[in-house]
């Protein structure tokens, strides 16, 4: 079906999105399609599609951390963080050897990070642990480091970094929903 009747909503101030911090999110009953809209520099707006869904969205509602929930004509209520997926990022500042910012952001809140490191762009699987079987994109791959994202989904690890990993490619794993990060050279 087409859209058809927009259902205005909140906009969004919680952690589990930094992407979303600030979109409008509203939907339309008929199709289901959930939205986020911001002002544009000229007055307009402007809006991207966020998610397709099955639901019949009668309601938006927020919580006391500003997190955005939806009502659907069956009467479920379902967290944004919940049908919004999660696109997983990794970054790296400084310099090798010395300290350097590793930082991956966009991870399911307060989950268990594992960061790998590998010589060339390849493939590896993780052998074991909740995400055995998990393909990375790295040739190779051992465990740099572990850590646990925050509210926000963000975990930041500042190692001091010694010479045999300069140069050497980085990526993060999600070990709640096993989803993987881009990687990144380590300068």
């Amino acid at each position: 079906e087409g859209d058809c009747s927009v259902t205005a909503g909140y906009r969004y101030r919680g952690s589990a999105f930094a992407d979303l911090s600030g979109l409008f999110i509203y939907g339309d009953y008929c199709s289901g399609r959930i939205w986020g809209g911001e002002p544009a520099e000229d007055g307009s707006w402007t809006a991207d599609l966020l998610i397709d869904t099955e639901l019949a969205i009668t309601s938006f509602g927020e919580d006391e951390r500003g997190e955005v929930y939806l009502v659907d004509q069956g009467g479920s209520l379902q967290a944004i963080e919940g049908l919004v997926p999660r696109e997983p990022t990794l970054s790296v500042i400084g310099s090798c050897p010395g300290t350097a910012q590793v930082i991956s952001s966009g991870l399911t809140p307060t989950a268990p990070v594992g960061f790998v490191v590998g010589g060339d762009l390849g493939s590896s699987v993780v052998p074991v642990g909740p995400c055995a079987g998990t393909e990375l994109e790295l040739d190779a791959a051992v465990v740099l480091a572990s850590g646990t994202a925050d509210a926000g989904g963000e975990i930041i690890l500042a190692p001091d970094l010694p010479e045999p990993a300069c140069q050497r490619l980085v990526q993060a794993i999600d070990l709640t929903d096993c989803e993987t990060t881009n990687v990144e050279p380590i300068p």
